[in-house]
């Protein structure tokens, strides 16, 4: 997923996983016995990100190839940044 979105212009800020620990934090609720990946990249502008989902690798490689080994579709979500938010420095 890293190349794809790179070719794509996006910066890729992480990827996160599953921590298959006990949840000793009993005031925050979480799901236990479920696997996740998530990535955090960001795109110059909402329509770079709307032709990166639209067309292009993702659409074409990617998505495909997870679709095999995740139990549900991929989901994307666009973020935007708060007034306050340092993206916009």
């Amino acid at each position: 997923m890293g190349p794809c979105l790179q070719r794509a212009g996006a910066w890729i800020q992480g990827w996160y996983v599953t921590e298959n620990a006990a949840n000793d934090f009993a005031s925050l609720p979480v799901r236990q016995g479920e696997s996740v990946l998530a990535g955090m990249a960001l795109f110059d502008d909402a329509p770079s990100f709307e032709a990166f989902l639209r067309g292009g690798s993702w659409a074409r490689e990617v998505q495909p190839a997870l679709s095999r080994w995740l139990a549900r579709p991929v989901e994307s979500h666009r973020l935007v940044p708060t007034a306050r938010s340092a993206l916009h420095a």
